[in-house]
C-alpha cells in the first residue's frame, strides 16, 4: 500500500503541457483583455510560449489576437507590456 508521501509525490511529478492566460490592463480585473500569453510543447519536448496582443474589429463585432512574439522562457512583465503596446492593429489599413 502506497503512503501519502508517495501519492504526493507522484502528483507533484507532472507537468502543464498547455496553458493560455488572459493579459489585463493594470489592475482591472477581467477587462479590457489586452492579449494572452499561450505556453505549449515543441516537437523537441521544450515548452515555447507565444505572446498575442488582442484587437477589436472596427465595428466590434469580433476580436482578433495576433502574435507578437514567441519565447523559449516565460517573459516577463516589461517585455509583454512593450509587445503588446507596439503591436499593429490588423484592421489598420497598410
Amino acid at each position: 500500500v502506497r503512503g501519502r508521501s508517495d501519492r504526493v509525490a507522484f502528483a507533484n511529478s507532472f507537468r502543464d503541457v498547455y496553458k493560455c492566460r488572459m493579459l489585463y490592463q493594470g489592475t482591472t480585473f477581467m477587462y479590457p483583455i489586452k492579449g494572452a500569453l499561450r505556453m505549449s510543447y515543441k516537437p523537441a519536448g521544450r515548452p515555447i510560449h507565444v505572446l498575442y496582443a488582442r484587437f477589436d474589429s472596427p465595428d466590434d463585432r469580433y476580436e482578433r489576437y495576433v502574435p507578437v512574439g514567441a519565447f523559449d522562457e516565460e517573459p516577463q512583465s516589461e517585455r509583454i507590456t512593450e509587445l503588446v503596446k507596439a503591436a499593429r492593429s490588423p484592421f489598420e489599413e497598410a
